[in-house]
């Protein structure tokens, strides 16, 4: 049962596989911005690594994720 919601964007490190100058646009608040991995991660594993502050229990947070409004991604 959820209590209590907070952005925590604040509070944590967040890191990419590439392009990090649009880490920004992860935590913007707008659905309209997004990231979007590069050409280093061709063939790679992309990631997005959020590190929790001393205090934050990472078990208590979630991520949202939403592609719907990609075209590139193949819907089964």
């Amino acid at each position: 049962m959820v209590t209590c919601l907070k952005d925590l964007t604040s509070v944590v490190d967040i890191k990419t596989s590439s392009r990090p100058a649009m880490i920004g646009s992860l935590t913007d608040g707008s659905t309209e911005t997004f990231w979007e991995s590069g050409d280093e991660d061709k063939n790679k594993t992309k990631s997005i690594t959020i590190s929790c502050v001393k205090g934050i229990n990472a078990s208590n947070v979630s991520v949202h994720v939403d592609n719907s409004r990609d075209i590139g991604v193949r819907r089964h």
